[in-house]
């Protein structure tokens, strides 16, 4: 996937996921899911906890940060079902009364539960970490996953956003090929643990830029699929593409959300003529087109940056004048990234080079 289309997807299930069930039911009945396909919903709608690990500030730059990295994930992944898990041991079920936990099982569990919490305490508090830590590390989201699965009787799903952030920091600031390999080793390790051969796990999201394939991650992994933002589903024709129109603003989103604002919320629009008026919109999208397109999906669809465009309307209320705009403030795809990772690709032809994107 592509990494805003990747981030929004994670982003929106992270959120999702913070909501009380009666409202994301209410919010997802509002949706093409549920209209399309009103079965598959009721049948997997809140059914299975879900765990997300967020891996793009996990990005050592030594091995001997690996650890540490790896351990600041962990927490932040865990975090919430600890609290949650500490609630359960202590007899305050009211609060999951919607979850149908089995009480028996958390009084069966308690040793497991004492034990994993104890764990995630001394990981939180400040220690020396080193590759001894690292096993254990990787054992914490496994072990979570069986405790839930023996009191909810469900299995997680866990959503690993931006995975591939901690191979290309290695790509780019760590210039031994050694440690490269290590640290790259070390990740596919830790996710491989969770991921692979993981009974209590009901299935992985894998959010990132590049191809698992690409990175070498896919061939420690069972049954993958891979969908890719620009060009859909393995030899998909370009033309075919059935992702390339289902995310990012197209040009009509955003006349149309120029229209609103200008219309109906800017507060300089009573100063000027309806002339005046529709020639300041057409210049704004005209702006936005030159400075916020260009990002192509499939073979013609272009997109635009949803963020780019969202912060620009949003200070509109602050511009006169076109001549106020600064676009570039704008440009946040264009500082995401770094060469240094196409860089070290090493393809012999285009169909090579298409196995990273």
């Amino acid at each position: 996937m592509s990494p805003r289309v990747g981030k929004t997807l994670a982003n929106f299930l992270d959120i999702i996921g913070d909501m009380p069930r009666s409202q994301r039911e209410k919010q997802f009945r509002k949706c093409a899911l549920y209209d399309l396909h009103p079965e598959f919903f009721e049948a997997n709608f809140a059914k299975y906890p879900v765990i997300m690990l967020d891996l793009k500030t996990s990005c050592p730059k030594s091995f001997d940060d690996t650890p540490s990295s790896i351990c600041g994930s962990m927490l932040s992944a865990t975090e919430k079902h600890i609290a949650m898990l500490r609630q359960l041991v202590s007899g305050a079920y009211d609060e999951y009364g919607d979850l149908h936990l089995d009480k028996r099982a958390v009084q069966r569990e308690k040793e497991c539960i004492d034990s994993l919490i104890t764990k995630f305490d001394r990981f939180g508090s400040t220690i020396d970490f080193n590759s001894s830590h690292i096993q254990t590390l990787s054992g914490m989201i496994p072990n979570l996953m069986k405790i839930l699965y023996r009191i909810f009787g469900r299995r997680s799903v866990l959503i690993v956003d931006e995975y591939d952030a901690p191979f290309m920091s290695a790509l780019c600031h760590v210039k031994d090929a050694d440690e490269q390999a290590r640290i790259q080793q070390t990740y596919s390790e830790f996710l491989c643990e969770s991921l692979k051969n993981n009974k209590h796990l009901h299935s992985g999201i894998l959010v990132g830029v590049f191809d698992v394939r690409g990175i070498g991650l896919g061939s420690g992994l069972n049954n993958v699929d891979s969908y890719m933002a620009h060009s859909g589903f393995a030899g998909t024709r370009l033309t075919e593409n059935p992702f390339q129109h289902a995310f990012g603003f197209t040009i009509h989103d955003v006349w149309g959300l120029i229209n609103d604002y200008v219309d109906n919320q800017w507060p300089h629009r009573p100063a000027i003529t309806s002339l005046e008026l529709g020639r300041f919109k057409r210049d704004l999208l005209v702006g936005c087109i030159q400075h916020f397109d260009g990002y192509r999906i499939g073979q013609a669809h272009h997109v635009f940056n949803p963020h780019a465009i969202l912060s620009l309307i949003r200070e509109l209320r602050l511009v006169k004048l076109l001549t106020d705009i600064d676009y570039s403030r704008y440009s946040f795809w264009t500082e995401t990234g770094s060469m240094k990772v196409v860089e070290t690709i090493k393809a012999s032809s285009a169909q090579d080079l298409s196995r990273y994107c």
